[in-house]
């Protein structure tokens, strides 16, 4: 994840590490795991890396909510084919810029748990496609309200699962997130991103 933070082409190792384990997520599954579904809402706070642009509403992003819907399919052993939801806030006003960012994005990957039971790790990589809403609390010139067009870009992340019975779960976890997102005149979001956050697992 440390490899996201140097570059606008930054996404590409977490797209790699999901095409790697993408190659686990192919295999047959065994017969007593075909079917097995989880569902899991998590909760937590993001923490941007600088500002998502140069222009006007740019400024120091402070940290924000973020919360997100995944399911996950069980193929083989260990290894989930994931799908999701997620939606950050960020807000820069504390720095005196009068804005608002809100991303809104769909997510696939491979989520591979690596052995244990009292306490299950596991690492997880995938791709993001986000838009962005921009927000101004103000309208000063230059200023510029609206959705982006839709972004492309990769996450990675780490994690455990502890049961609490057979079929729940709670998973603290830590992401990293980046993505370019493209808005009017030319202008893109190099958006850069951390998140922890706390989930509760449901398995079906």
């Amino acid at each position: 994840m440390i490899a996201l933070l140097g570059s606008r082409t930054s996404a590409s190792p977490a797209l790699l590490l999901a095409l790697v384990l993408g190659g686990f997520a192919v295999a047959p599954a065994p017969a007593a795991a075909q079917g097995t579904l989880v569902l899991e809402g998590r909760g937590g706070v993001s923490v941007p890396v600088g500002s998502f642009t140069n222009g006007p509403g740019g400024g120091r992003l402070a940290e924000a909510p973020v919360v997100s819907v995944q399911f996950g399919l069980l193929r083989g052993r260990r290894t989930y084919v994931t799908l999701g939801f997620a939606q950050a806030r960020f807000d820069c006003t504390r720095d005196g810029c009068p804005t608002r960012w809100v991303s809104t994005q769909w997510d696939a990957g491979v989520r591979v748990e690596l052995g244990g039971e009292a306490v299950v790790p596991w690492v997880r990589a995938g791709v993001v496609s986000p838009t962005v809403e921009h927000v101004p609390t103000v309208r000063p010139g230059g200023v510029v309200a609206g959705t982006s067009h839709r972004g492309w870009g990769g996450e990675a992340g780490v994690g455990v699962r502890v049961p609490l019975s057979e079929r729940l779960s709670v998973s603290p976890g830590a992401r990293f997130v980046a993505v370019d997102v493209g808005r009017g005149g030319g202008e893109t979001l190099s958006m850069r991103y951390a998140v922890v956050d706390l989930g509760l697992v449901v398995a079906f």
